[in-house]
């Protein structure tokens, strides 16, 4: 929960970049995004515990041994009868591909900003004239993640569930990368004012240290046999094996690709920059620090 619950409000973020309005709305859609993920959690977590409870020994109950793996569907039929709880498993299935659609696009944004630095072949950058987006990354991110789901899904159910429950590994190392880059790149400008100190480096380093925790605790859970499907690798379990290798897979794509292109490795396509750093009338840049008030 604590990694899955913000899971997403980057879409926004990712989306208001493409949307006319003030400087502040990017960090306004994402923050109201954050709410309204964390009240729907909560109040429907409230009126399923609430409506179902936890009795094992009640055929309604959230943890009896027929609803355990289902439980929407137990409380639509009971609510609603089974034609009704037919059409809330269909709303259910059509917010859940709406879900995976939305995630394509941040990442896909990402590597349009990638490819644009040279990160990533030149390909990745380029714009639909028509729909302003990055057509090309987002098919690319779109059927590369079905051929994978699908692969694995012909291959092993098993190897399905434990990618996806892995999946938290990554999520968590993506936000303690942002959480810390917030905070070293604001570090010298934020504490100008309360709300600056706060929501550019306190907030942002709090953050990473709790999800630091959360991502060992994490992994140490992810490395018992029984987490997941229960399949193991020498004794370790599946989902962390497969959590860490799909990370670790960056690297050699990292070096190849510095084989081929190596100037933003070098820093000649994204120079390295601070807050901090002003550029004078003369376009040198200089750091405010040491500069006269």
């Amino acid at each position: 929960m604590a990694l899955f619950i913000f899971w997403g409000f980057d879409a926004s973020l990712a989306m208001s970049e493409e949307s006319s309005g003030s400087a502040a709305q990017a960090g306004r859609t994402g923050i109201i995004a954050m709410g309204i993920i964390l009240a729907t959690y909560v109040l429907f977590t409230i009126a399923a515990l609430a409506f179902s409870g936890i009795d094992e020994s009640d055929p309604l109950s959230m943890t009896h041994e027929d609803n355990i793996d289902d439980v929407f569907f137990v409380m639509a039929s009971e609510l609603i009868g089974e034609r009704g709880a037919v059409v809330a498993a269909l709303i259910v299935g059509i917010s859940a591909f709406s879900a995976t659609m939305s995630t394509v696009m941040p990442t896909a944004r990402g590597m349009l900003a990638m490819a644009t630095y040279r990160a990533l072949p030149g390909r990745f950058a380029s714009v639909d004239a028509a729909t302003r987006s990055p057509k090309y990354a987002t098919w690319f991110m779109g059927l590369l993640t079905l051929t994978i789901y699908l692969g694995l899904t012909l291959t092993s159910d098993s190897i399905v569930a434990d990618s996806v429950y892995s999946v938290g590994i990554s999520i968590c190392v993506y936000y303690v990368v942002a959480a810390l880059s917030s905070v070293f790149y604001f570090h010298r400008t934020a504490f100008g004012s309360v709300r600056t100190a706060f929501g550019q480096v306190i907030l942002p380093a709090v953050a990473a240290i709790v999800l630091t925790c959360v991502l060992v605790i994490e992994a140490r859970n992810m490395t018992d046999p029984d987490y997941g499907s229960g399949s193991s690798v020498a004794g370790i379990g599946t989902v962390f094996i497969i959590g860490v290798l799909g990370m670790l897979l960056a690297v050699p794509l990292m070096a190849l690709w510095n084989l081929r292109a190596p100037e933003f490795f070098r820093g000649q396509t994204l120079p390295r920059q601070r807050a901090h750093w002003v550029e004078d009338s003369a376009g040198t840049v200089g750091d405010r620090s040491d500069s006269a008030p």
